[in-house]
């Protein structure tokens, strides 16, 4: 007899790591999914009265792999405050998975979208052009032109290590280990840009290239 499956009214942390985690990188696997929820609640996720992920084919790779639904972009918006990053493509956010995947539970908890980290480097612009240290005020002015005219580009994912986290730190952009996954229809200049940007800002670069 089949399984009747309810509306899901309630959500603990493990279906806040999943959703987050989708969020974050845009995809998952199947034996991704399982290391936070049962397989139960995967059908539960993909039933249609709630409809939180969908199930996708990259034939290119021969893999099926889970994408959140518009609804499932709100509900982590919503609830967990999570701008879900925009889908690429398997073959690129496969890297940002397994980046993701790699990082500890408190830091994938600490990780931001790529949305919301562009939202931090923009909130920072905005309070160090205030700042009454000179310094601090020039480079925030020139960050934000060196943003506008696409000599700095941001990358797909940022998080803060361990090593590098402690409580009550004031985070600054030098604190981000951040990551970009390089498919084979990168410019030279779009590289340069990511590169350009973490350096300038003092961030660590993990940069993978998907077609090497």
């Amino acid at each position: 007899m089949a399984r009747k499956i309810k509306e899901i009214k309630r959500f603990d942390f493990k279906d806040k790591q999943v959703l987050e985690g989708l969020a974050k990188t845009g995809i998952m696997e199947k034996q991704d999914l399982l290391k936070f929820i049962t397989e139960n609640r995967v059908d539960t996720y993909l039933h249609e009265k709630n409809s939180l992920i969908k199930e996708c084919y990259c034939d290119r790779h021969h893999v099926t792999y889970y994408r959140l639904t518009e609804k499932g972009k709100d509900l982590v918006k919503d609830k967990y405050g999570v701008t879900p990053y925009k889908y690429n493509s398997y073959n690129h956010d496969r890297i940002m998975r397994d980046e993701y995947m790699k990082l500890s539970q408190s830091e994938q908890l600490r990780t931001l979208s790529e949305p919301d980290f562009r939202a931090f480097v923009r909130e920072t612009i905005i309070q160090d052009k205030h700042s009454y240290d000179d310094e601090k005020r020039y480079k925030a002015i020139e960050l934000e032109q060196l943003m506008k005219d696409g000599t700095y580009s941001l990358p797909d994912l940022a998080t803060i290590k361990d090593e590098d986290f402690y409580e009550g730190m004031t985070i600054e952009l030098s604190d981000f280990t951040v990551y970009e996954s390089v498919s084979e229809n990168y410019k030279q200049y779009q590289i340069d840009s990511k590169n350009a940007f973490a350096q300038g800002v003092g961030c660590t670069m993990s940069m993978t290239y998907t077609y090497k």
